[in-house]
């Protein structure tokens, strides 16, 4: 759960202030704990960060 509200608040971080913001990198959240993981041979089951991704993509569009 902790994951989650971390990625989470900088997601929202980064929406609120993309006027200002010209790149980001979310890259060391995404490589210690990936949202989608897999056994070999077996089923893929979703993390807890997997949501705030989620989330930021359906909603996180803006205006033009």
């Amino acid at each position: 759960m902790e994951d989650a509200l971390v990625v989470g608040t900088l997601l929202i971080k980064l929406l609120k202030h993309a006027d200002r913001v010209k790149i980001a990198c979310l890259a060391q959240l995404v490589n210690v704990i990936a949202p989608i993981m897999t056994q070999k041979g077996g089923e893929a089951w979703k993390q807890t960060i997997y949501y705030p991704y989620l989330h930021a993509s359906l909603y996180g569009r803006g205006t033009f």
